[in-house]
């Protein structure tokens, strides 16, 4: 059972598709040779939005860095991070697709220290801590209080304001999010705007229990984006200012224990539990279309009746490249609400059958130059797009493998790129938008693994 209250204190992986695309407006995106295999090659400054009547402008850094953002900082290129998709309006079939959004956590969420009391503010009120950044493509979403470009969402560190988030805009120039502002300084910057701010805390699980991630959940009753991200020892929610937030129950919750158990076979046994309690580890969202494409002639697609879920083994976060040698292992479950058979054609997926069954996601690793990794078709080696992974270590070639319930099963090549950020990431899986499908996430040891 969970416990609702305020804030007080404050893979990487297979993608099984092509890579970010970045829309400057609705039906717009960027040509394919633009984009990068992985979203870690962030410039800004070639992202063009129009936030006033004085047309259209480029983006620029607060750090003058235009692949660094001032709230997440050297996380800024690491994607578990941190969530990117089209935003939903409506419900039904009547929902359409809005503006490419982006949030992105600050790096401070990992930090313990923010949970240590701040100095008194200078008007003696209370302190409010920057923990999302938000990036506009588009246009404005009002739910949240978007706007095209730079946004920073501010929360609370006094049980005072138990209730309340607030939104400031920044536009086109990036300003500092990352030092805590005093409520008064936060409510009256230009364009600032109140959010409701819900949190929720599970007995038994401590700090490293909720990922510092940020993640875009959805409201079932207003039917409207939601912001999820941690706040200290607990995960929160922001939503619409004037009602409540109602967002799904976690998965542990809706699967029930018989489910669930079937779902730990799978995928990792005790470890589990807090990945299916804490939504920031698995990512849950309405599809697109697996065949899209925006900026055509043809019509923008709208969103399937299809509710998809992304779900990480227990211990994604400590597997390293030895854990992949030469042999299959699971790094992530893809659960559907119905079958698709768009995305059972393109990716192999399939909704949990009667037993406990469920679609898995798992990855192989040999040396370039040998066929270690059992069971790939000759056809799909023959056909491979994918190169030896580039770097000063020993050539070598990543591979994917979809197993469904009825006991299909598919082959991928992969393109992997080492990070350089931190070594603590996040074993998390999510959800990608792209311009043409919609594709996953999973942790392939420190690097971003593109299928091809």
């Amino acid at each position: 059972m969970k416990n609702s209250s305020v804030v007080p204190a404050g893979l990487v992986g297979i993608v099984l598709g092509l890579g970010l695309v970045a829309a400057c407006q609705p039906g717009q995106v960027m040509p394919a040779s633009d984009r990068p295999e992985c979203p870690h090659h962030w410039d800004f400054s070639k992202i063009k939005v129009t936030p006033s009547k004085r047309g259209e402008v480029a983006l620029k850094t607060l750090s003058g860095n235009p692949g660094e953002l001032s709230a997440p900082r050297l996380n800024t290129n690491v994607p578990e991070f941190h969530d990117c998709q089209r935003l939903v309006r409506g419900s039904g079939t009547d929902a359409t697709y809005d503006s490419l959004v982006a949030v992105f956590a600050s790096d401070t969420m990992a930090d313990t220290g923010l949970v240590h009391p701040l100095p008194p503010p200078p008007s003696g009120g209370v302190w409010l801590v920057p923990l999302v950044e938000v990036v506009s493509w588009g246009g404005s979403y009002p739910a949240l209080a978007i706007e095209p470009g730079f946004n920073c969402l501010y929360v609370p560190v006094s049980d005072t304001l138990s209730t309340v988030a607030f939104m400031v805009p920044f536009g086109a120039v990036e300003q500092d999010c990352r030092l805590a502002r005093s409520y008064d300084d936060v409510r009256s910057a230009p364009g600032s705007k109140p959010l409701r701010l819900h949190r929720v805390t599970y007995p038994g699980l401590k700090w490293d229990d909720y990922p510092p991630v940020a993640r875009w959940d959805w409201d079932t009753v207003a039917s409207t984006q939601v912001i999820g991200f941690k706040c200290a020892s607990a995960w929160c929610e922001v939503g619409a200012h004037k009602s409540e937030v109602h967002t799904a129950e976690n998965l542990l919750s809706r699967l029930g224990p018989a489910r669930a158990s079937a779902l730990a076979g799978a995928l990792g046994g005790p470890a589990l539990a807090r990945v299916l309690t804490v939504k920031g580890w698995y990512d849950e969202q309405r599809l697109a279309p697996p065949d899209a494409r925006w900026g055509t002639s043809a019509p923008d697609p709208t969103p399937l009746d299809l509710r998809g879920t992304l779900i990480p083994v227990g211990e994604l976060g400590r597997m390293g490249v030895a854990d992949f040698g030469a042999h299959w292992r699971v790094v992530a479950a893809v659960l559907l609400d119905r079958i698709s058979p768009e995305y059972q054609a393109k990716y192999n997926y399939l909704p949990m059958d009667g037993t406990g069954r469920v679609t898995t996601i798992s990855l192989c690793v040999e040396r370039d130059g040998t066929q270690a990794c059992p069971e790939i078709p000759e056809e799909v080696r023959t056909k491979s797009a994918c190169g030896p992974e580039a770097g000063p270590t020993t050539p070598r070639r990543w591979w994917a493998r979809t197993a469904a319930p009825d006991g299909a099963t598919r082959y991928w090549c992969i393109v992997r790129r080492g990070h350089s950020g931190p070594d603590d990431v996040p074993g998390t899986a999510r959800w990608r938008w792209l311009a043409d499908d919609e594709t996953t996430w999973a942790r392939c040891d420190r690097g971003c693994c593109t299928t091809q």
